[in-house]
């Protein structure tokens, strides 16, 4: 994620914030990698007068949480996702998912689990535990897209066209009708949700 898109999605929440908490975030989020935390699944970024909790590789974002500490996690999970997706167009297939997709071809001609491809249908981030395919794991991050926060972050997507860029990274020879599904359900998910 660039220093642009993150102001740009910053900048519509900075009246939410103090100075000092926007100030924070910013210097603090430039450049950072969040990683897996163990079994929490959390990481807490923690500063004189607040505290960011952001809950990593779940599905949802937990219930309890201050407005502010809620506020602060749709932020980084929104700006961690942008950066999903970047990566995601840049990489070898081989390092994003190791030990799934072994090369290019395994993607191509995987298939598409039932669950997952109904999660998508319904507008529904898709449950690890549902992915069976390498091509379940791929459409896992375009999914992410249903838990985007923001109507910047959406804007950005729109913008960067990463649903395309990610969606035609491949041939798919045996799923090619089911990702085209797939893409305009993402893609009018994206426009409906920047219209409302």
């Amino acid at each position: 994620m660039t220093i642009n898109e993150k102001k740009q999605l910053t900048n519509y929440i900075k009246g939410k914030l103090t100075e000092k908490e926007y100030s924070y975030l910013c210097k603090n989020l430039e450049g950072k990698k969040f990683v897996y935390l163990g079994e929490s699944n959390t990481l807490t970024l923690v500063n004189d007068n607040f505290k960011v909790i952001v809950l990593v590789n779940k599905k949802q974002i937990e219930e309890g949480l201050s407005d502010k500490e809620l506020l602060h996690a749709k932020i980084i999970r929104d700006a961690d996702k942008l950066d999903n997706y970047r990566v995601k167009q840049e990489e070898r297939i081989e390092n994003i998912f190791p030990g799934v997709v072994n090369n290019k071809e395994e993607m191509e001609n995987s298939l598409i689990s039932d669950n997952v491809y109904n999660s998508v249908m319904k507008e529904e981030c898709v449950d690890i535990k549902d992915r069976k395919y390498p091509l379940d794991y791929w459409i896992c991050v375009l999914a992410f897209t249903f838990d985007l926060y923001f109507k910047e972050t959406l804007l950005i997507v729109k913008e960067k066209n990463y649903i395309d860029i990610l969606i035609d990274r491949f041939n798919y020879n045996n799923s090619k009708e089911e990702m085209n599904k797939i893409r305009n359900v993402l893609n009018d998910y994206v426009e409906k949700k920047l219209n409302n």
